[in-house]
Order: structure tokens, then C-alpha cells, then sequence
């Protein structure tokens, strides 16, 4: 009833909500519903209408606002830019940003050193035939790679007034994981152990595999690792039919997205 009382004497919608400590969307929620139901003589919905210019010019700065134009600052904030010569608020921005479709997205990074074209070429001509092929169970297709997880504890903050100590592994102590994913068939076969990944564990891998699908034609892509392009591996690889196909430089990791 204050929003009412105060209302009726006069006070305008915004200086209600500072002296009732009620949200603006609350004041005009609480007028436009005693209003509606003609509750009190003297309350009135004018005051918190929207003029027709604002209105006019709210829909001239949505038709052109471009979201491109504005660049980001630090913590995400929109920069200040002008439409129609007036400056705008970072809230209006913001606003007419997600009305436009625009999000406030992380960006990511890529390597400076990939060749795109040369990855286009290798995706059609070389990559795509293979994964048809094996769709049609001509060849089994394996995507092959490492990945080195550290054992240790990631830390976090407490609400605490002593600080917490934790026991965590010393050093930076790896679990290695060799991976060979089978998109087609959506399994997994894989080698771990905790010193090194080397050419020796990529040919028990060739075994292993070789194993699993005697007498068909095996074909493992994997990136241009040394210890996967020497000629120890090379040569096993002939030995066991199983032919390697390389990534070109700098491509994305494959077991890792998995």
C-alpha cells in the first residue's frame, strides 16, 4: 500500500522504488494492476508509460545497431558507441546485442603455423575416402595418439580461516595413455603406463591391433610424433599390413578430443 500512498500524492514511479526499496518492475507491476482494476480515484498509468519518441527512437537504435561494430573490453563489457550521434549505455548495448542474436563468446586459439589449405586437401582426397570405406566395412579405421594427464590434485578456494593443506604427488608425475579409437565401431583399444611413450609402445600397439582383425586391411591415422614416423614403426607397419596415415602439420589433437 506505500507504493500506492506514495503514488497517489504525486511521486513518480522510480522515486517510489528508491523509497519503498521495491524494483522498478515491481512499482509498475503493483500501478498497472490497481490501475486495471480501478483501485483508487487518483492513480493514474501515465507517468509510467513510455513516451512516444523514446519509443520511436528505442526502435531506430534496434534497426541500427550492428553487434560487429562494437568491440570487447575487459570482463566481457561492450565498449562505448554511438548510434544516431547519441552515446549509449553499456546496459543498452548489451540489450539490443542479445535481441541481434550475439553472444559473448571465449575465443580460441589455433596453431600460427597451420596450412588450412593443405588440411582442406588432406581432409577431402585422403581422410574422407578412407572413413567411407570403412563405413562400408572395406577397412578398419583407427584415429591413433597419446596423452599425458599429470597426477596431482587441482586446488580450489575454501571459506575457511586457516589455510587447508593438502597431500598431493610430488613433481609432475604422468599416467600415459596410448589410445586407438575406432569411430565407426566407437571403440577404444589403449597401452598406459607411468615412464614414456616411445616408438616401443607404439609397435605393441600395431601388434595388438593386428591382432584383433586378422586378415583385414588396418588403417591408423596419427600425427607426425617421432617416435611414431621412425623406421622401426614404419617398417613394422608394413611388416603387419597396417598402413599409417599421416596428419599434416599442426592439425587438432584426435584421442584427446575424446
Amino acid at each position: 500500500m506505500n507504493i500506492l500512498a506514495l503514488h497517489s500524492k504525486g511521486v513518480t514511479a522510480a522515486k517510489v522504488s528508491k523509497l519503498t526499496n521495491a524494483s522498478k518492475r515491481t512499482v509498475y507491476h503493483v500501478l498497472h494492476t490497481y490501475s486495471k482494476r480501478r483501485f483508487g480515484s487518483g492513480l493514474s498509468v501515465r507517468q509510467m508509460q513510455t513516451p512516444k519518441r523514446t519509443r520511436t527512437i528505442r526502435r531506430r537504435h534496434y534497426q541500427r545497431f550492428d553487434p560487429t561494430s562494437c568491440r570487447i573490453a575487459r570482463r566481457g563489457k561492450l565498449k562505448n558507441r554511438k548510434i544516431d550521434g547519441a552515446q549509449t549505455k553499456s546496459g543498452t548495448r548489451r540489450r539490443l546485442s542479445k535481441k541481434k542474436g550475439c553472444k559473448l563468446l571465449q575465443a580460441i586459439g589455433v596453431p600460427a603455423k597451420a596450412n588450412l589449405e593443405e588440411q582442406k586437401t588432406f581432409l577431402e582426397t585422403n581422410l574422407n575416402p578412407i572413413i567411407e570405406a570403412a563405413k562400408k566395412w572395406g577397412c578398419i579405421l583407427y584415429f591413433l595418439d597419446s596423452c599425458h594427464p599429470v597426477q596431482g590434485a587441482f586446488l580450489t578456494y575454501f571459506g575457511c580461516f586457516i589455510r587447508c593443506v593438502l597431500p598431493t604427488s610430488s613433481g609432475r608425475k604422468r599416467y600415459n595413455i596410448l589410445g586407438a579409437y575406432n569411430p565407426i565401431a566407437h571403440t577404444m583399444e589403449w597401452i598406459t603406463n607411468t615412464t614414456y611413450i616411445n616408438s616401443l609402445v607404439v609397435c605393441e600397439m600395431l601388434h595388438k591391433l593386428s591382432a584383433l582383425h586378422k586378415g583385414i586391411p588396418i588403417k591408423i591415422v596419427l600425427d607426425n610424433a617421432r617416435y611414431q614416423r621412425c623406421k622401426l614403426v614404419t617398417n613394422l607397419a608394413a611388416e603387419l599390413g597396417i598402413e599409417l596415415v599421416f596428419l599434416p602439420p599442426y592439425s587438432p589433437n584426435l584421442i584427446e578430443r575424446y
